[in-house]
């Protein structure tokens, strides 16, 4: 089995140990994510998962916040 994520019109698609080894989402916490829907969008190639890194930064993003008592956008996790 190929490990390398697929490579579309010169975007590499990122693996759930990928991500986790970037130190962004642990791997249980994107399981998680993926079955509550609040997660970011991903791929299933097969039994493999895949996202693209514009879909991981959008999420990130929407994570953000200001103070503790700000809750976020209705997808926050």
């Amino acid at each position: 089995m190929d490990s390398k994520p697929p490579n579309v019109d010169g975007v590499k698609f990122l693996t759930p140990a990928q991500i986790e080894e970037a130190g962004l989402v642990t791997r249980a916490k994107q399981e998680k994510l993926r079955k509550s829907g609040k997660g970011f969008r991903y791929f299933k190639i097969g039994q493999q998962i895949r996202v693209h890194p514009d879909d991981l930064a959008e999420w990130l993003a929407a994570q953000a916040r200001f103070s503790t008592s700000d809750k976020g956008s209705a997808n926050a996790a």
